[in-house]
């Protein structure tokens, strides 16, 4: 059974790493298997998600193993940010929204410290606290909060369920930008 699901992570990281270094975004999360990871993730966030994604673009990058792909939209006066983050081994979607003054990650992930090392650093390189990097942002004393929330079952499969909250809202320090 895990030879299988190893199988599969090694054909999906192959197939799915010939995105490296591109801008197609919109192939990439229409991919059968991110697709349907993304919206178990997010539920009735998708539309905001894709909508994140869809201003200026920067190379898709593989950072410690996994993709990252990162957008922002131009055309609104707030900032709105969207990141998605793909373990290619095992194959795991992660999802970070940005958006009115809260961060929100979405991961199958039970605890925060085991999220991929590129989303952390994302989260900490958007955050002015300074803290442990396998810690959530903590209390700066501002209207910026973070969220963590947990989606049990595999993103994708037929045992997934809708996003739920794991793990209570933390607040966390004003941004600089």
């Amino acid at each position: 059974m895990r030879a299988a699901a190893d199988l599969r992570d090694a054909v999906a990281a192959r197939y799915l790493s010939r995105f490296a270094g591109t801008y197609d975004y919109d192939a990439l999360i229409n991919e059968p298997e991110i697709h349907n990871a993304i919206q178990a993730l997010l539920g009735s966030e998708f539309d905001h998600f894709v909508a994140n994604m869809s201003g200026p673009r920067v190379p898709i990058d593989v950072v410690g193993g996994a993709l990252m792909v990162l957008g922002g939209r131009t055309d609104l006066p707030s900032r709105e940010q969207a990141v998605l983050c793909i373990t290619l081994h095992p194959l795991q979607v992660h999802v970070a929204i940005y958006s009115n003054n809260a961060m929100t990650l979405y991961s199958p992930q039970r605890e925060y410290r085991h999220l991929p090392q590129a989303l952390l650093q994302w989260v900490h390189s958007e955050t002015t606290v300074a803290s442990a990097i396998d810690q959530p942002p903590r209390q700066g004393g501002s209207e910026f909060t973070f969220e963590f929330k947990t989606v049990q079952g595999k993103p994708g499969g037929s045992d997934s369920a809708p996003a739920a909250s794991a793990s209570a809202s933390q607040a966390s320090a004003p941004l600089e930008r």
